[in-house]
């Protein structure tokens, strides 16, 4: 129970508190990784996905996780697109207009590598968003969120995979260390917002979140680190080059 919100209070059609509504139109809002499956560029974005994948895959297996990845992405999509119009009918076309889909890049010299990189940082960041509605007051994000964060997890590993026969070349490593300390590791440890956040603190008021950004953020980098150590990698000072505090 969070603030005498127990978990999945309210459910799609449920009476709810007029605050809670506007709070979770709020967090649907929001929440720009998980919203990125409404609309019709998310689609196209898959759709470069299997190309540059059918181009630069290794091999067959390297393939087969891929479109394994795109039809978990796809599903997730769909499943929160009928959560929101649960919510309200035009809620999907209204979060597609709000113009926050788009898919956050660094500047791809080599695609492969990149969308590996991109794996590790931004799917994990999705699925410790996604965890945080494990044991949502509001029943619908409760149902997928378990599986979908669990998913996101495996695409960040499947990251990890892709990139690691790709670090034994010494130049290769030191070119994704240096995309990583000047763009990836400080974009996504800011995407979790202020530590002090008026919104995060209304969150979790209505049960709909667990932890504040600032722990959020930390359960995150500590994941990620982790991995970048077991990769040949260094971690980034995690103040260096923020913008978010």
């Amino acid at each position: 129970m969070v603030n005498g919100v127990a978990p999945r209070t309210y459910d799609a059609g449920s009476e709810m508190p007029e605050e809670y509504r506007e709070t979770l139109l709020e967090l649907c809002y929001h929440n720009s990784e998980e919203l990125i499956g409404v609309g019709g560029r998310f689609e196209g974005h898959i759709a470069d996905v299997m190309a540059m994948a059918s181009e630069h895959a290794p091999d067959s297996r390297s393939m087969l996780r891929i479109a394994k990845f795109c039809h978990e992405e796809i599903k997730h999509g769909h499943q929160f697109y009928q959560v929101y119009a649960q919510i309200d009918g035009d809620l999907p076309r209204k979060i597609e207009e709000h113009g926050r889909l788009e898919f956050p890049r660094s500047k791809r010299t080599d695609p492969w590598l990149d969308f590996a990189i991109t794996n590790i940082f931004f799917d994990r960041f999705g699925a410790f968003q996604i965890s945080e509605w494990v044991e949502s007051s509001y029943a619908p994000f409760a149902r997928i969120a378990a599986m979908q964060s669990a998913e996101e997890h495996r695409h960040a590993r499947m990251g990890v995979i892709h990139l690691r026969p790709l670090l034994k070349d010494a130049a290769t490593k030191a070119k994704v260390q240096k995309k990583i300390e000047g763009f990836w590791y400080p974009l996504t440890l800011d995407m979790f917002g202020r530590a002090e956040s008026p919104r995060n603190e209304r969150y979790r008021k209505w049960g709909l979140k667990r932890r504040t950004n600032e722990e959020l953020r930390q359960a995150y980098r500590e994941n990620l680190d982790a991995d970048l150590i077991s990769l040949g990698l260094t971690p980034p000072d995690p103040a260096a080059g923020r913008r978010v505090f």
